[in-house]
């Protein structure tokens, strides 16, 4: 084998582990949006899109915490799966208890 060969095969497996990487968070982002709604509907947030996305950037961000510091629970594609999963539910329910946060500080 070439190393060209070797390089464009190294190419294609990193974009192919972003793919996989990018709907991984997002079918976490939504089975918390689901159970979200099914546990505690009154804090999670209005949209299901906007949901969505918080969930899959605290799943990233969770993820990427949890890689620099210490790695707890299994890696897939390079997401630590417990992580991603705390991280979306704190960054979503933190995102639903903003209109509770502005009633309480009197602002409406």
């Amino acid at each position: 084998m070439s190393l060209d060969t070797i390089i464009s095969r190294s190419k294609l497996y990193s974009k192919m582990q972003w793919i996989a990487a990018f709907f991984l968070l997002t079918l976490i982002a939504i089975l918390v949006r689901f159970a979200g709604n099914k546990l505690i509907p009154v804090a999670m947030p209005q949209g299901l899109r906007d949901t969505i996305a918080f969930g899959w950037g605290g799943g990233l961000l969770g993820s990427l915490v949890d890689g620099a510091t210490c790695q707890i629970g299994p890696s897939i594609v390079g997401i630590n799966l417990a992580a991603a999963v705390v991280g979306a539910v704190f960054l979503i329910l933190l995102v639903g208890a903003v209109p509770f946060f502005r009633i309480m500080l009197g602002r409406t």
